[in-house]
């Protein structure tokens, strides 16, 4: 009797590191552009988190030949964390302008 043995291909770590690059880049250009909270970058995010999850469930970064993998990618996170929260700020400050605004509008309708 013959049973079938099935080749387990794993899967090309470099591959998935460079698309987790992608990614992230992507996401950077989108804040830049001032577009946070748009479905792409949602959809790119939710993308980047599953690549994580995979990248730290095979654990490659316990492997010397990506230490350089893994600075390049703790800079594009950094430099993602810095530009979302730029992004907050600005928001933060549109935000803290439309109040006053409203606040302004108020006043004026109660003394008319």
């Amino acid at each position: 009797m013959m049973t079938k043995t099935t080749a387990i291909i794993p899967v090309d770590q470099n591959l998935l590191l460079e698309r987790l690059q992608e990614l992230l880049e992507k996401q950077i250009k989108l804040l830049r552009k001032g577009d946070p909270a748009g479905k792409k970058f949602e959809e790119l995010s939710f993308q980047a988190d599953a690549l994580v999850k995979k990248i730290t469930q095979q654990d490659f970064f316990r492997s010397v030949k990506f230490a350089g993998r893994k600075k390049q990618l703790q800079k594009l996170y950094d430099c993602l964390y810095m530009a979302i929260s730029a992004q907050k700020d600005e928001t933060a400050r549109q935000l803290n302008r439309l109040r006053k605004g409203k606040k302004t509008i108020v006043m004026y309708h109660k003394n008319i």
